[in-house]
């Protein structure tokens, strides 16, 4: 979080909100709810950062010796809202900008 606030004041952003929102996906009532006020979030925003604990490089090819787990991939803790609300999207690795769409 420190360095994402370090990025975007970087970035010239004077504001940061780090998606800490928790859904109950059994409350059928609450799961489409809580996903369209999320995508407005990230629709509404500026610049999104997706934080990637665990690679180095951006991965452009399944690599299956490395992300065996994932098939091939890296373990992505963000949803889809992040990936197409924004319209600027920056992915980063311990702080750093490593892929930028």
């Amino acid at each position: 979080i420190v360095k994402s606030c370090q990025q975007a004041e970087n970035d010239g952003l004077e504001w940061l909100w780090v998606d800490t929102f928790c859904v109950d996906k059994r409350n059928s009532t609450e799961l489409p709810e809580a996903l369209n006020s999320m995508f407005r979030w990230y629709e509404d925003s500026k610049r999104c950062y997706a934080y990637l604990h665990d690679v180095d490089v951006f991965p452009t090819t399944p690599d299956h010796e490395t992300f065996s787990a994932f098939n091939g991939w890296p373990e992505w803790g963000w949803t889809l809202q992040e990936l197409i609300g924004p319209t600027d999207l920056q992915f980063l690795q311990q702080g750093l900008a490593i892929y930028r769409r």
